[in-house]
């Protein structure tokens, strides 16, 4: 009898891992398209279509570190573009990005880390209008079903740094989420939530944001 139980046991112990082996191959199965232009024009449209972009988020950063927050982002050309993060209250920082610099503020001290927004492909987030053939470079774009991810760079950058925005086509078209490669291979990814996202509403960015 005993016998007979560990032949059981081990028979269900064969079927357990080749369903999870089964499901892993499923899941290394999934095959990406390269989008088409007629996607690439719609996305193009939509991104246009944005001015302002204001919602919940949540950063996973270089280290893996998980943090929630509340973005406020307005586009434009030069001094006008202008990005806020206020990060939960146990997470000691703000991120600004005004007169084209970004800016990382400690609030524990007030010290602040500056360089020029020109530095980071994030930069490309606060461009007011893009072509994806012509102002930037698209470095790729596949597609999943209804899932697509552009990868973009600035033109002249040559040090590799990225900016993936990744969207959902179905009967419209949403922003889910940006990922920002800098030229250190640091990644840094923004997850909007999609219940809290509010698009073109001025009076939620006022300049005294920033």
């Amino acid at each position: 009898m005993l016998f007979l139980k560990q032949c059981i046991f081990l028979c269900l112990l064969i079927a357990t891992c080749n369903t999870v082996n089964s499901a892993s191959t499923k899941v290394q199965e999934i095959t990406y398209q390269k989008v088409t232009p007629e996607t690439l024009e719609k996305i193009a449209r939509y991104w246009n279509s944005i001015r302002i972009i204001v919602a919940d988020i949540k950063q996973t950063n270089p280290d893996g570190m998980h943090v929630n927050g509340k973005l406020y982002l307005k586009k434009g050309k030069g001094n006008s573009a202008k990005l806020r993060v206020d990060y939960q209250a146990d997470y000691k920082q703000q991120l600004l990005i005004k007169r084209s610099e970004v800016l990382l503020v400690d609030l524990t001290d007030g010290a602040v880390a500056a360089y020029p927004v020109s530095m980071t492909p994030a930069g490309l987030i606060l461009k007011p209008h893009l072509n994806f053939e012509k102002d930037v470079k698209l470095v790729d774009s596949r597609q999943t079903d209804d899932d697509v991810q552009l990868v973009l760079a600035h033109n002249d950058d040559e040090n590799g740094g990225t900016l993936t925005l990744n969207f959902i086509i179905d009967t419209d078209c949403r922003l889910l989420r940006w990922k920002v490669l800098d030229p250190q291979g640091n990644i840094t990814e923004v997850e909007l939530n999609p219940e809290t996202i509010r698009l073109n509403d001025e009076k939620l960015v006022p300049d005294s944001l920033f």
